[in-house]
């Protein structure tokens, strides 16, 4: 899939997970923001955790709520912080329980008012590693 930076954002959210699954690192680093927006959560799970390390922080920040939801424990384990960071609050509060739990540490790359927008059960769903790397703007 050589020319998938041809291909415009309604043909990359037409593609089969087959298909993105066979990206290369390559061809996902070369995405653009309006092709990483346009992909579904069942194609965000097929691109698996090679391949969102290799999307730039500001590719990540422009990935829809819908798709950020397919995010497994794993697949949100590998963000960097740049790209926790870069998230907003109605993106996080679609990340399920189990993808916040992912992140591990990188909690604190989360800003305070987008931390703020998560809910109860994503909040009880964190682990105490995670509870205690908390800033004080994040827990107040």
């Amino acid at each position: 899939m050589a020319s998938v930076t041809s291909l415009t954002p309604a043909q990359i959210a037409g593609l089969p997970t087959s298909a993105i699954a066979a990206l290369t690192t390559a061809n996902v680093s070369l995405l653009t923001t309006a092709q990483l927006a346009a992909l579904t959560s069942a194609q965000i799970t097929a691109l698996g955790t090679g391949n969102i390390t290799a999307s730039a922080s500001g590719s990540i920040s422009a990935l829809g709520s819908a798709a950020l939801a397919g995010l497994s424990a794993a697949e949100a384990g590998v963000l960097s912080t740049g790209q926790i960071a870069s998230l907003g609050s109605a993106q996080l509060a679609t990340l399920s329980s189990t993808a916040l739990t992912g992140i591990d540490l990188g909690i604190t790359a989360i800003g305070t008012a987008a931390f703020a927008g998560l809910g109860s059960a994503q909040l009880a769903a964190l682990a105490t590693d995670q509870a205690a790397a908390l800033t004080t703007a994040q827990a107040s």
